[in-house]
């Protein structure tokens, strides 16, 4: 059953939700409530006569007014703090999965009134950097669009002279922290605060909200809180104008209990990461992101895209000729292109960026008739006729086998082409911020490569490369000579098809036999990494990319055009980690590739030690394949900050790969300085050059 509201998942999407976490999402993780706490303190400390005051706590179990007891016993501060220790700052406490659903909401910034670290720690598990804000002085620092940003109101369990637990302190904490304050009041004026794991004595929540709104008036914004069982704190928010979201089952303490809050965060969090399983919920996906890009239009928007012909090429539907297979897939493929239409219209800053592949031959052999893809050029032309100068296309030469769009860098799509047929077999959607941007940022890179390479075809096409519109009259072209072939054939039924044996055992294809054996390989390799369910390590990133980027870089910085290399590059991995046998490759790929592939496979009885070893007695083409890969091993190291890269720690991992290049380096001197550099850059980074 549907519990969260439609608009909440709107805002979620749009990042506009803060989330606002209380003692309900430590209590999971063992670490007591608020109320068992302050029980402990009167225990431990009451003065002769103060034992009725146990009696009360009872009476107090749902109120957030438990901290005025502590004003009515007087033991040290030190033995205080003493005691909080003890029962909160403990390694025995790890994150539930609260938190992982938590993480998985990728929101800028958290808001919490615990004290403990377990949102910190849940952070680091999930490959997040976070920077915890509960001093005024480290506001300045405050930079959603850096790294997650948590705040604790209430101080840290790791500064004892930051906590705040007595009554007495929350009347005067805002006066001893106005700019913090001033940092929540523009959170809750800005943004869209979700109360989470509230209702179990938390000390004094709703003063803090009644505070906010005798400086901001009435709400201006939307807020939640998940309520369970309409427990005594819900009257008070619905006085404050918060929506109440009610989890009838919610009991933190109870693993069964904690059920309808748990199904709450998976849903939200579903948001975050959006899978398309059939290729018109992909279509769907698609056009509900840039219908919500063209309503917030923001700054200089940029969309970009790598695969064949992409949004450009969506032509107004036919009746009974459907290009797509059926005609409502035809109908949500056009609106896609309208849309980016309206994308173009909506600001004068509007721009795209594409790396396609404008051979239409691997299309016309996954199934699209000559005319459909004649009627899908003659669009691209229209679109590049009138949006021409906002658009900039880079010609990939080696056939696409995914679709990869980025929606102004606040998420991204990645889908992957069918073996056989039209369409995507299925799509996974990405929020993650810190993912995003490092895949724009290698998605930049390759097309400034594939670029410059363009430069060199187009001169050879006769085209004048100093003029500064070299590219966009080098991709009319292309787009021209395409559209001239498939004239010429379109009165065929069927395209010529040759069987190229060093595929194995694959259909026959036009295709040039080396272009076919890579992007089998590539298909291949895709296929067996995504049946194990591998991410690259900052656990969102689908593995394929990792094989596509190294492919592209021994392309673009290595200068390799030998098809077997690049083949046995996309394969380099599949012994290693989806258990594929070496007589696999070598029965579908050839003798040659498997050989390649053997070279490069660590086995699980090999050390470090010994697997050096073997990188350095290995053939040359293994060794350009390891420069390649151990270069964005790397490179990703360094984007995502990681604390460890497989079995070692950063610093060992750079250690590593200093000797690996010392044993490869002499192969391929312009892919070795790029590791060079991305290494020396990784020292630095850890202050050890």
């Amino acid at each position: 059953m549907r519990t969260v509201p439609t608009r909440l998942l709107e805002l979620m999407a749009d990042r506009k939700i803060v989330p606002f976490i209380g003692s309900g999402f430590s209590i999971p993780s063992g670490i007591p409530s608020w109320l068992s706490v302050v029980t402990g303190l009167v225990n431990n400390f009451a003065p002769e006569g103060k034992q009725h005051l146990i009696a009360e706590l009872s009476t107090l179990v749902d109120k957030p007014d438990v901290a005025e007891i502590l004003d009515s016993i007087t033991p040290t501060e030190f033995a205080t703090k003493e005691y909080l220790m003890e029962q909160i700052d403990s390694p025995k406490y790890r994150p539930s999965e609260y938190h992982d659903y938590l993480m998985d909401l990728h929101c800028d910034t958290i808001v919490t009134t615990n004290w403990d670290t377990l949102i910190e720690t849940a952070a680091r598990d999930h490959h997040h950097s976070c920077h915890v804000i509960y001093r005024d002085s480290d506001v300045a620092q405050y930079d959603p669009d850096r790294e997650m940003q948590l705040m604790k109101i209430h101080g840290t369990i790791l500064d004892h002279d930051s906590l705040i637990y007595r009554k007495s302190q929350y009347d005067k904490m805002w006066d001893k922290r106005p700019l913090l304050f001033d940092l929540l009041s523009t959170l809750m004026a800005t943004k869209s605060l979700l109360f989470l794991g509230y209702g179990f004595g938390d000390p004094n929540i709703m003063e803090i909200i009644y505070k906010l709104k005798d400086r901001l008036g009435k709400p201006r914004r939307e807020h939640y809180a998940l309520v369970f069982n309409r427990n005594s704190l819900t009257r008070a928010w619905q006085d404050l104008g918060v929506s109440v979201i009610e989890a009838p089952s919610f009991d933190p303490s109870n693993v069964d209990g904690g059920v309808g809050v748990l199904e709450f965060l998976h849903e939200l969090s579903g948001r975050s990461r959006g899978i398309a399983v059939t290729n018109l919920e992909r279509a769907k996906l698609i056009n509900q992101e840039l219908r919500r890009l063209i309503k917030r239009i923001p700054p200089k928007p940029v969309l970009c895209m790598r695969g064949s012909l992409g949004w450009l090429s969506n032509p107004i539907p036919v009746s009974g000729d459907p290009v797509y297979g059926d005609e409502s897939q035809d109908a949500e493929e056009r609106k896609m292109t309208e849309l980016v239409c309206e994308f173009f219209d909506s600001t004068p800053q509007a721009r795209m960026k594409c790396i396609l592949h404008l051979n239409t031959q691997p299309l016309l052999n996954r199934g699209y008739k000559q005319q459909h893809l004649l009627r899908r050029l003659q669009t691209f032309r229209e679109m590049l006729a009138k949006y021409g100068s906002a658009i900039e296309i880079a010609n990939d030469t080696v056939p696409s086998n995914l679709n990869h769009m980025f929606f102004d860098s606040q998420c991204s799509l990645l889908g992957f082409k069918k073996s056989e047929g039209v369409g995507i077999d299925r799509t996974v959607l990405v929020r993650n911020r810190a993912v995003v941007r490092a895949e724009c940022q290698i998605f930049d890179e390759d097309f400034d490569a594939i670029k410059a390479s363009n430069k060199i075809l187009a001169s050879e096409k006769g085209i004048d490369v100093h003029q500064a519109n070299w590219l966009s009259l080098y991709i009319q072209t292309v787009l021209e000579e395409q559209i001239s072939k498939l004239t010429e054939i379109a009165g065929l039924t069927e395209p010529r098809r040759t069987n190229v044996k060093k595929a194995g055992k694959r259909r026959g294809t036009t295709l040039p036999g080396g272009a076919l054996l890579l992007s089998f390989a590539l298909e291949f390799a895709s296929r067996k990494h995504a049946e194990f369910g591998q991410t690259r390590e900052d656990g969102v990133t689908p593995y394929n990319i990792h094989i596509f980027r190294i492919v592209e870089r021994l392309r673009s910085v290595g200068q390799v055009e030998d098809y077997e290399t690049l083949a046995a590059a996309a394969l380099h991995d599949v012994v290693e980690d989806c258990n594929v046998p070496l007589e696999s490759i070598s029965e579908t790929f050839g003798q040659t590739i498997a050989s390649i592939v053997a070279e490069l496979s660590k086995t699980p009885e090999q050390t470090s030690e010994e697997y050096l070893a073997q990188i350095k007695a290995a053939g040359t083409k293994a060794k350009v394949i390891k420069l390649a890969d151990r270069w964005d091993n790397v490179v990703d190291l360094r984007t995502f900050h990681h604390e460890r890269f497989g079995e070692f720690s950063s610093i060992e991992y750079l250690g590593w790969s200093k000797l690996v290049l010392e044993a490869c380096e002499e192969v391929n001197p312009m892919l070795a300085v790029c590791l060079k550099n991305e290494i020396d850059q990784g020292l630095r980074d850890y202050g050890m050059m």
